[in-house]
């Protein structure tokens, strides 16, 4: 599974305009369907179609639909599911990933005077490609292409001038609402990260990097946190959720395997063996002649 934007930098469908840490901006151009494109989004991102058709299902089973001449700003760390649908035969979009500090830097430089009043972000805020962020994005490749030095600062400061621009868009202020709220956020808690994330198929590394840690530093928390290290921990979480799903769904191994983390067969069948002592292929058996 892909951690977006870093794993987006070496895509053949991808030009990098600029980027710097988790701060991005990136033009897609594909000429084939994609489907079923996993992906943690790391960074807030804005999405921009200008051709074709975007499907993106988080986690939990909602499905977002960007069409044609749409954008969609997605909260990060969720993880997803997109299916890009190329229209007259090409998929085109515009990627603006957000720092956090970016955010932070653009509502404080605003006595904006808005609370989320508690209420629980949205994952999305979407809108219509207005005119003006068109002759926006259309002047951002001359732009970078003449830039070779500081680009990172240039780059802060387009990030800023989009921000603004989709806020004097948006006459309802429900923009500036909803990027308030998701601002709002702390500081992510290792438990509940861990918890809502352990069966998605990432490392350890990415784990420490989705949480805002170093590896030496996220293995210290985790230690101190779970009183295990982060390997024997997921390990277990991944087999007893395993066990759960071959008890009780009509699933094949690959598929069981898949939905809890394991990218590879053969180490799932030998981690779960080693674990219930049978194989996964033998415990479907044993629970048939139970039935």
């Amino acid at each position: 599974m892909k951690i977006v934007p870093q794993n987006l930098y070496n895509s053949k469908h991808i030009q990098v305009l600029a980027h710097d840490g988790q701060s991005c901006i990136l033009y897609k151009d594909i000429k084939l369907p994609h489907a079923n494109q996993e992906a943690y989004i790391s960074s807030h991102v804005l999405t921009i179609i200008t051709e074709g058709e975007k499907r993106v299902s988080t986690y939990d089973g909602e499905v977002i639909t960007i069409h044609g001449n749409e954008m969609a700003f997605l909260a990060k760390d969720i993880y997803v599911i997109s299916d890009f649908s190329p229209a007259y035969s090409t998929f085109k979009s515009f990627l603006f990933f957000f720092d956090d500090s970016i955010i932070e830097e653009y509502l404080s430089s605003r006595q904006w005077h808005l609370s989320s009043n508690g209420r629980q972000a949205e994952k999305v805020f979407k809108a219509d490609y207005s005119q003006i962020i068109q002759v926006y994005t259309e002047s951002l490749e001359p732009l970078f292409s003449k830039i070779q030095q500081n680009s990172k600062d240039l780059l802060r400061l387009k990030l800023l001038e989009l921000l603004q621009l989709i806020t004097m868009s948006d006459s309802s202020q429900t923009f500036i609402h909803w990027l308030t709220s998701i601002n709002d956020k702390k500081k992510r808690n290792l438990l509940d990260f861990m918890e809502q994330n352990f069966d998605k198929s990432l490392k350890v590394e990415d784990y420490a990097h989705l949480t805002g840690r170093s590896l030496s530093s996220f293995q210290r928390d985790f230690k101190k946190q779970f009183n295990r290290t982060p390997i024997q921990w997921l390990i277990d979480k991944r087999l007893e959720k395993a066990y759960e799903l071959l008890s009780s769904r009509n699933l094949t191994v690959t598929d069981v395997a898949y939905e809890v983390g394991y990218e590879n067969i053969s180490h799932f069948i030998k981690a779960f063996k080693q674990r219930y002592q049978q194989s996964p292929k033998q415990f479907l058996l044993h629970q048939e002649t139970r039935v």
